[in-house]
Parts: C-alpha cells; structure tokens; sequence
C-alpha cells in the first residue's frame, strides 16, 4: 500500500515521503506504523536495488479493509492447528532439527522444577504408549498466526528435551510479552517492522506496542540467509518470525531474545 498512519507523530505518510525522512526519524517512526483503514499494525520497506518500489503492507490486515492485498497464509498440509490439539495427541513435540530424526539441539528451561528431568515419558499410567505429534517450528508459526485458539490451548509440548510447558505457557506473541515471560525459555513470535545490524549482529525490531528485537548472531546469520532466502535487510521488513530463546532486559530496559543456534528461528519472508 502506497500510504500509511504514523502513531508517533499522528500523521498520515505516503511511502514516496517516508522514504525521504531522516535515518533516525525514520528508524523511530517505521515501528509505529498502522494501516490507514483498519487499524492493523504496518511495516515500511524502503526503495530496493531490484526496482522494487518504496511501500507499506500489513500483515494481516482486519477483515473487510479495502487496502488488504490477498493474504495467502496456508495451513500445512496434514494436522491442522485445532486437530493438532484434538486430534489424540497427548504431547506436541516441536522438531528443532529440521526434520531429522537425531542431532536435535537440547535447551535449558530455568522456569523448570526439575531440569534434570528431560522428555523420556512415553508411558501412560496405565502402560498405555503416550501419542507424540512432531510439528517444525515453521509450521507452528503458521499455526499460531492463524489460529488464536491453538497458541491459547493447554496442549502439552515438549520442547529440545524440555517438558512440562504449554502452547500457552511456552509461545507469546510479541505483544502479549509480560514480566513473567523473561528470564525463563519463550517461543516470542510476531511481525519485524525492519532489521539493522550491529557489532554482527543482526536485529530483528519488532516495534509498536511489546517491543522486542530478536538477536542473530553474527555466527548464525549466513545460515539464515540462506535457508530464508533473505538478500538484503529490507528483505526482513514485514517478516513474521518465531524465535525460541529466553527473553531479557539490558540495563536500560531494552527487551532482547538472542538467537543461540539457527534451529531455534524460523521466519516467514512478506
């Protein structure tokens, strides 16, 4: 979309304009975007190399707006967010290995009464063999954008040899964050409004309302690069990401999750 309303400054922008603002006015009021119309949150994504125009979008926009471009969000194929709870699944075991069966990265759970205690239980009670439903993290990203009720659900996850948590517990969207959220293994998942990097890390800026930046790594970066398909920064301007990690203050009280290995991101490119 050609325009789009700043809540920083409370005026309308065209994409022409906003390109031409100072660095830092524009770096400030890009993660304060909403669509004229609807009301959803919006990113900016500047003039590109390839030709590609100056332009706002949202992702998604509110049913029924007149600017919304069509949304192609797809459910995978197979169990979709409200069978993956139903659906006789007792634990919901996200893949952070891309699929492969071994070699999986394991992860600590500070929140976790008994960390010694990793996955293992496959038994019910009664004897009865426990139903484990594996799903990537990219396909849970596509099911907590789509479906409120599946990332509300008390379905139990297991998680890099990790237990006890649930969708609700363990994913929060970047606005939901809460103190209790921090200091404790998250799945922080949401809109980037635009990416810059710093001492080689690259941040990824949630901006508006719950604002967070997502940290890659200088190590991890070429990697996602290339399994994201990612060319340029502005690539990452209206991304939808999932980032599993443990979410942090510094000492200024800026919010940050830092990305330890490239299995715990996954990123849905606009």
């Amino acid at each position: 979309m050609d325009i789009a309303h700043c809540t920083l400054d409370g005026h309308d922008h065209t994409a022409v304009r906003f390109q031409q603002l100072s660095p830092a006015d524009l770096e400030a009021k890009r993660r304060n975007l909403i669509c004229v119309r609807c009301g959803q949150q919006a990113f900016f994504r500047k003039k590109a190399a390839s030709g590609r125009a100056a332009c706002f979008g949202a992702r998604p926009h509110a049913p029924g707006c007149g600017m919304a471009a069509e949304d192609h969000l797809r459910v995978e194929s197979g169990i979709g967010p409200d069978e993956a709870i139903t659906n006789n699944t007792d634990v919901l075991v996200v893949d952070l290995n891309f699929g492969a069966v071994q070699g999986a990265p394991h992860l600590q759970d500070d929140g976790q009464a008994d960390p010694g205690r990793r996955g293992g239980r496959h038994l019910h009670a009664d004897g009865q063999r426990t139903a484990r439903t594996h799903r990537r993290l990219s396909t849970l990203l596509k099911y907590l954008r789509s479906s409120a009720a599946f990332g509300a659900s008390d379905q139990a996850i297991e998680i890099g040899g990790i237990d006890g948590r649930t969708l609700r517990d363990f994913f929060v969207e970047f606005p939901a964050l809460q103190p209790h959220h921090f200091d404790r293994l998250a799945g922080c998942w949401g809109l980037v409004s635009d990416a810059g990097e710093r001492d080689g890390t690259v941040w990824l800026n949630s901006g508006g309302r719950g604002d967070i930046s997502i940290g890659i790594p200088e190590a991890i970066w070429p990697g996602f690069k290339h399994r994201f398909g990612v060319d340029d920064l502005e690539d990452l301007a209206g991304a939808y990401v999932l980032a599993v990690g443990t979410p942090s203050r510094s000492q200024y009280g800026k919010r940050y999750l830092i990305v330890d290995d490239i299995e715990f991101i996954t990123a849905s490119l606009a």
